[in-house]
């Protein structure tokens, strides 16, 4: 049987493998659109001279692809090494390393339902309450990184404005999504807690999008 300590020292281990892959990734992704602002126009013309009009349109929604891979490479990688620290449960062996939540606030297996770790046994519905508040405790802090990433844009193209001459729609993308994703939290939860990020994601969308406007 385990302890809360045994399962939160797995879950360090496997952090310490996936985090600096998920910011190796990252990066990787950052570093690979810097290179394709600088390189997109030239893209669409071979593009255009090659495989005429309709490719070069295409060019800019192909070339954003390999992100993806790059991404992926890195995380994917850490996920199979953090196979080593995988949390199982001694009775039916089943993986419940991403149910370590779960299994530290219930002390149970969710496949098997018997008790893996010591301490007093809770319900599924006082986990579904926990997790309820922690991921909105999650949210509150993570909706602030929508309006803040439009500001970076912003930040960047009064300082540079060739930077996104090919990629303007990079002004208005963060905006949109923090308005969309913080309101449709909020009329789902009706949390205040939502309403600054809301506020000021609205805030950049309406800036950013009248400056996409002009520039247009």
């Amino acid at each position: 049987m385990f302890t809360t300590e045994d399962i939160k020292n797995l879950q360090s281990r496997r952090a310490r493998l996936l985090m600096p892959a998920i910011a190796v990734g990252l990066l990787l992704v950052f570093a690979y659109w810097g290179v394709l602002v600088q390189f997109q126009e030239t893209c669409m013309r071979f593009a255009e001279g090659r495989f005429g009009k309709s490719a070069a349109e295409a060019t800019p929604a192909i070339l954003i692809l390999p992100s993806f891979v790059l991404f992926l490479v890195p995380v994917v990688w850490a996920e199979r090494k953090a196979k080593l620290y995988s949390l199982k449960c001694p009775d039916c062996a089943y993986d419940l390393s991403r149910l370590s939540v779960f299994v530290t606030t219930t002390k149970c297996c969710s496949n098997c339902g018997g008790q893996i770790v010591d301490g007093k046994l809770r319900t599924v519905a006082v986990f579904k309450r926990f997790t309820e508040m922690r991921s909105r405790r999650f949210l509150v802090i993570w909706f602030w990184a929508w309006p803040a990433l439009g500001l970076a844009v912003l930040t960047c193209y009064w300082l540079k404005p060739d930077l996104l001459e090919n990629c303007l729609q990079m002004l208005v993308i963060p905006a949109v999504i923090g308005t969309i994703a913080t309101g449709w939290t909020f009329l789902r939860t009706r949390d205040g807690r939502y309403l600054p990020q809301a506020f000021a994601s609205t805030v950049m969308l309406i800036v950013n999008g009248l400056i996409f406007w002009k520039a247009l």
